[in-house]
């Protein structure tokens, strides 16, 4: 595994459970923690999922394990309504258990691309109840709130919590947040363009611009923003 040959070492870990008498005690325990995280690096994450389904048959229901099948399970594709209800019953055990917050974000993305507009609701209303907890709240929450209101079409909902996020990661800059600022100012230069707001999207790019830097997405935002902003004020000329 130290190797980085993790296909093998995942070989290695089943062969050493071989040996064991049937019954679970710490050893086997701790080999099945080492042959999930194997499985995890090696991107075996369907086999993850099912090792770490035996760790909570062995070693109790812990939301440890319960959060990283989830994430695991997710990856490999699997049924994210399956994700939920687990995810719900990680919630029940602990809401602050380790990996509940990646769980969470794994599993609203997943439900987020089902292409349901109850899916959405649903990730909406996991993503505000997270937020209710002090413990959890985070830019990145404000930020995925407020991308599943603009998924929504509605824009100014989805300005109000970009905005929110922007407060809450400049009052607490201890966070370690610096890329999801950035993120939550873009989107909410691209919400003002959704609404049309030309003049306020090109100012909110070009501050975005002066505070991270250029790029040729971003200079094509503000390329187009400028023609609209002209054609805005040729029209009344044209009508003349």
């Amino acid at each position: 595994m130290q190797q980085g040959d993790f296909s093998a070492a995942v070989a290695r870990f089943d062969e050493a459970l071989s040996y064991h008498d049937g019954g679970y005690g710490s050893l086997e325990i701790d080999i099945l923690r080492y042959r999930a995280e194997a499985e995890v690096l090696a991107k075996e994450y369907a086999n993850a999922a099912g090792t770490y389904a035996q760790l909570r048959r062995e070693d109790g229901e812990r939301p440890e394990y319960i959060n990283l099948e989830i994430i695991c399970m997710l990856r490999a594709g699997q049924d994210p309504y399956k994700a939920q209800s687990l995810y719900e019953q990680s919630c029940a055990l602990d809401p602050h258990g380790t990996g509940n917050q990646d769980a969470l974000y794994a599993l609203g993305t997943a439900l987020s691309h089902t292409g349901k507009k109850e899916d959405i609701e649903t990730v909406l209303e996991l993503y505000k109840t997270a937020l209710d907890d002090e413990k959890s709240a985070s830019g990145e929450l404000y930020n995925r709130i407020g991308s599943m209101e603009f998924a929504r079409g509605e824009i100014d909902e989805a300005i109000d919590w970009f905005t929110r996020g922007i407060a809450f990661i400049q009052k607490n800059p201890d966070t370690d947040e610096a890329d999801v600022l950035a993120s939550l100012k873009y989107n909410t230069a691209i919400c003002y363009e959704y609404k049309h707001d030309y003049e306020t999207a090109k100012k909110l790019f070009e501050e975005y611009v002066q505070q991270y830097g250029n790029n040729e997405d971003i200079q094509h935002e503000i390329d187009f923003l400028d023609s609209r902003i002209r054609e805005t004020e040729e029209k009344p000329q044209n009508q003349e």
